[in-house]
């Protein structure tokens, strides 16, 4: 059971937290959400595609890990960090931290505050082995600032890759994705359940229409999201490589 409470650098001075991903923490996911934030270095390393919610029926932006269930390519029990890519992404990276909120009173109203969370449950939290989180005459290490760094990136990321996705829609530019794989070994393997973008659709779209998208920031992105398919065939090579 999960035990999320504020952090602070009196109760938790002496916690370590293992930064290592391994399938022991359940980093097995052949894809993860990612946000519109982290979208640059991204695309750059995985293919970027669309997922609907099981829950909700809505779009989420993720990054394609591995081909079946519980596969996930990039992990790598040699690596210092337990990953073979360069970037990490956002939502892997905070480890046991999230955002939580806080009622802070302000000029006689209440506002929330975005501050740190820690679930002291998980079971990356070690008394003596692992990175710390403060240092120990006070202040943040490196590692914390580095978590800092991925919940900021998820915080500001969610509206606005929601946002992003909405203007997609409207543009009708989000189509299923099916793509027919033989590994080298001849396994077969058939990409679905994801969804792209419409890249000649995208090409087409009226001047007005890309100034628009262009003006609240989501064409770069559209362009980044179409590039980022080339990675399918990097996948591809990691997989082959593995069997």
């Amino acid at each position: 059971m999960n035990n999320h409470t504020v952090l602070d650098n009196v109760s938790h001075r002496t916690l370590k937290v293992d930064p290592k991903l391994s399938a022991e923490y359940g980093d097995n996911v052949n894809s993860i959400c990612i946000y519109v934030t982290e979208l640059l270095d991204i695309q750059a390393e995985y293919p970027v595609l669309f997922q609907k919610n099981k829950n909700t029926g809505s779009f989420i932006l993720c990054a394609m890990l591995g081909f079946k269930e519980n596969e996930n390519l990039f992990l790598d029990k040699d690596s210092p960090l337990g990953w073979a890519g360069e970037y990490i992404p956002a939502l892997l990276n905070k480890g046991p931290f999230l955002i939580g909120f806080q009622d802070q009173t302000a000029e006689g109203g209440n506002e929330k505050e975005a501050i740190i969370h820690i679930d002291t449950n998980n079971p990356r939290i070690k008394s003596d082995l692992g990175e710390s989180i403060f240092l120990e005459h006070g202040g943040n290490s490196k590692y914390l600032t580095s978590v800092a760094s991925s919940l900021n990136l998820i915080h500001d990321g969610i509206e606005k890759t929601a946002i992003m996705i909405n203007e997609y829609q409207k543009l009708e530019l989000i189509q299923p994705l099916n793509i027919d794989i033989v590994f080298d070994n001849n396994e077969k393997h058939i990409i679905s359940g994801y969804y792209t973008l419409d890249a000649e659709k995208l090409a087409s779209l009226s001047g007005d229409n890309l100034f628009q998208l262009n003006q609240k920031g989501f064409l770069s992105s559209a362009y980044q999201i179409t590039t980022s398919m080339r990675n399918i065939k990097k996948l591809i090579n990691i997989k082959n490589k593995k069997n």
